[in-house]
């Protein structure tokens, strides 16, 4: 199975989503990209209604426990199963990566979504 997850920045002001649209320019902004990271988008769908290529909006404090619940998987010394084996670097780089998208939103005038394809 294939599976691409992304994390999307958009901004809040409907008016400048539909200029872009007219000016053919994509409205958000790529923030994060996973593939195949099951326990990543089994986290995502635990908490949302999550659907192929359907966007669902995040919040800060989703992104804040979804670094918390990656910080437990680092924790264990080795997976549970053959699930998904973790790339433990990859996923430290990753934890970054949320982490920095946190700190650059403007949560006052932009939003973040999760979104998946299989």
């Amino acid at each position: 199975m294939g599976l691409d997850m992304f994390l999307h920045r958009q901004t809040t002001n409907k008016k400048l989503r539909i200029l872009k649209k007219l000016r053919e320019q994509v409205g958000y902004e790529e923030v994060m990209y996973w593939r195949k990271s099951f326990r990543i988008h089994d986290w995502f769908c635990n908490r949302f209604p999550i659907e192929n290529c359907v966007e669902v909006k995040v919040s800060k404090k989703d992104l804040l426990d979804l670094i918390e619940y990656c910080k437990l998987l680092l924790k264990k010394e080795q997976p549970q199963d053959d699930y998904d084996e973790l790339n433990y670097d990859l996923f430290k780089e990753d934890l970054k990566k949320l982490k920095k998208v946190i700190d650059k939103t403007d949560w006052d005038n932009e939003e973040i979504s999760y979104y998946a394809w299989w």
